[in-house]
């Protein structure tokens, strides 16, 4: 999507509206060891999608 946006086959539209504010979260009991694979996936998701999503930052540069 994200190359189509830079490629002006895509164009932003309501670019004044904002939509409800959502999170994903993480939530783990914190008395037990979280295993390799939760912790991965948590890194994974950081990683990727950061503080903005993906479609997000591929709009601050159009």
């Amino acid at each position: 999507m994200a190359d189509d946006i830079r490629a002006l086959r895509l164009m932003p539209i309501l670019t004044d509206w904002a939509g409800p504010a959502f999170g994903i979260y993480a939530v783990y009991p914190p008395n037990r060891h979280m295993s390799a694979k939760v912790r991965r996936l948590i890194d994974f998701l950081k990683e990727h999608w950061g503080e903005s999503p993906p479609w997000e930052r591929a709009c601050e540069e159009c």
